[in-house]
């Protein structure tokens, strides 16, 4: 079988080393060859193509680690016409860039994302037009009615505003009374997966846990104090087995389970989670304080399985999906890296992005999205974490506001 990897971010290039390890040790059943697919970036005048295919080395996302030369660069979504299993690594902003690929690809492929976040929105249309910048557009039959059209941001008439840098203003409790009623889609919610399996038309599988990349890179490398593993959320037996034994070693474990939207929503309400718990740390709370907010957070992320996923198992919290990758996020991650520079500097997120060489922030734009759900169902009370931290980040409130959320 084939391999392709979309996305060469340190966490698509970990994967990639990762599989590439395992595959020769599983011929029979994989290509030793991996295909990695990003833009053709720069770094210090070498492009991504060298980066990769020569020295082997992500210099600019995952330095210091060695890649194994059977990964192999590529920016031609036409390399991947014989790939039998491909892995979505792109941060879900820019999720739109799958539809590049739809003319290459075999039918009754694998797929398995990686990607942590939420996308605001229903699913898109199989008939939206791929427009050349990687998004799409909808036919005008499709474009959203009172009030606003997709073309590279949501806009909104006056009941409710998406500003440029993808924050939003204070809405008023009518805020969606046309746009959402009359066939918009602010408000609505949707997962990753969902997109993914319209975009392919295939069903997605999902790996999430507690995995700072660095460190499983380390840990696939040979270090024994680097051990990690993750959680495979699959929808095909056939699916998980083939995927088990791609991505399972001594160095990262497997656990698999049925429950693959609480897999993907773990994976991406922690961001929100990790936002805050930076915010108490920027502030100066002590330990006390902090681990109290961070004990609500974990209950609030539950209750939002419960109350709006209540298929989803609470077993699937206490996966490396849920409070392992919890604890990860609040003590390594960059959102609350984030969240502890908005507290102590006031950064703007794009400023802090710069900073952390342009990798993305996943919790803003999760928290927006889960915000404006949690809306529209008018559950706002009942999700006092989850509203603090959109005034923090999406409508520029004070920190502080954070210690009357909990």
């Amino acid at each position: 079988m084939n391999i392709g990897i979309i996305g060469t971010g340190n966490w698509g290039t970990t994967v990639a080393h990762m599989i590439s390890k395992n595959v020769l040790k599983n011929k029979d059943k994989f290509n030793k060859d991996i295909i990695i697919w990003g833009i053709q970036e720069e770094y210090n005048n070498q492009t991504m193509s060298d980066l990769i295919n020569k020295e082997h080395e992500n210099k600019k996302y995952l330095p210091n680690i060695k890649l194994g030369d059977n990964i192999k660069y590529t920016d031609k979504e036409e390399s991947f016409k014989d790939i039998d299993i491909i892995i979505v690594a792109l941060p879900h902003q820019f999720i739109n860039t799958l539809y590049k690929f739809i003319p290459h690809l075999k039918e009754d492929i694998i797929v398995l994302s990686v990607i942590k976040g939420v996308l605001e929105g229903n699913v898109y249309p199989q008939e939206a037009e791929y427009v050349q910048d990687g998004r799409n557009v909808y036919k005008e039959d499709n474009v959203h009615k009172e009030g606003s059209v997709y073309k590279d941001k949501n806009v909104y008439k006056d009941d409710g505003k998406y500003a440029r840098d993808g924050q939003c203003s204070q809405q008023e409790d009518n805020v969606y009374k046309s746009t959402y009623k009359e066939g918009g889609n602010y408000g609505s919610f949707s997962l990753v997966s969902e997109h993914i399996n319209k975009i392919f038309k295939c069903t997605t599988n999902t790996l999430m846990g507690a995995n700072i990349a660095r460190d499983v890179a380390r840990g696939i490398n040979g270090d024994i104090l680097y051990k990690s593993e993750g959680t495979l959320g699959y929808s095909k037996e056939s699916d998980k087995e083939i995927l088990y034994s791609l991505l399972t070693s001594e160095a990262y474990k497997i656990s698999c389970t049925k429950d693959l939207i609480g897999v993907e929503l773990c994976g991406s309400l922690k961001n929100i989670i990790a936002l805050g718990y930076g915010v108490t740390e920027g502030l100066g709370c002590s330990k006390n304080t902090s681990i109290f907010y961070l004990r609500r957070g974990f209950l609030e992320m539950k209750k939002f399985l419960e109350t709006f996923y209540p298929s989803t198992s609470s077993l699937t919290l206490f996966e490396s999906c849920g409070i392992a990758d919890l604890i990860v996020s609040i003590t390594s991650g960059r959102n609350y890296k984030y969240g502890k520079a908005k507290a102590e500097e006031n950064i703007s997120e794009g400023e802090f992005e710069e900073r952390i060489g342009n990798q993305k922030i996943q919790g803003v734009g999760t928290v927006n999205c889960v915000y404006n759900y949690v809306l529209i169902e008018k559950k706002l009370e009942e999700f006092p974490i989850f509203v603090g931290i959109w005034k923090i980040f999406c409508d520029n409130g004070p920190c502080e506001q954070i210690l009357q959320t909990f």
